[in-house]
């Protein structure tokens, strides 16, 4: 914990990770396919439509079933709530993030916990795509499906 009570997230260099390949393998034959990579950029998309985290991500609609690998940090939080604005609005069906594991967070305590239909905590630290060494952070996939 910080001094001001907010959770402690190790530094890193960037806050874009990208998503290991065999993860999103499992994770699409398991949740997807996937329509839409919300937040993703040229070099780290992993569906062929995908909306840039740098801004359409969070302005433009989501659709279908919906991959979230959103960029890491203080701003994972509105992401949360854009796919649970998109899920209640009916646009979206699915959606599936992967996050960092940070359970000591207001946002994982606010909308994790009581609206995800699925919390998997992955075993060991990622490899994120083009990064020489794993992550100095637990990760988790977190899934919110539309209420019928």
């Amino acid at each position: 914990m910080t001094t001001d009570g907010r959770a402690y997230i190790p530094a890193s260099k960037t806050v874009e990770h990208g998503t290991p390949d065999d993860l999103f393998e499992q994770l699409s034959e398991e949740f997807g396919p996937f329509d839409l990579d919300a937040a993703a950029s040229d070099a780290l998309h992993m569906v062929d439509t995908y909306f840039c985290a740098g801004g359409d991500g969070l302005r433009l609609p989501w659709f279908g079933r919906v991959w979230v690998n959103p960029p890491y940090g203080r701003g994972i939080r509105v992401w949360l709530e854009k796919a649970l604005a998109e899920l209640a609005a009916g646009r979206c069906s699915r959606v599936v993030f992967l996050v960092p594991a940070a359970t000591s967070t207001s946002w994982w305590h606010d909308l994790v916990i009581p609206r995800a239909a699925v919390v998997r905590f992955l075993r060991g630290r990622l490899t994120f795509k083009g990064s020489r060494s794993c992550a100095p952070f637990a990760s988790a996939v977190v899934v919110f499906e539309r209420k019928t």
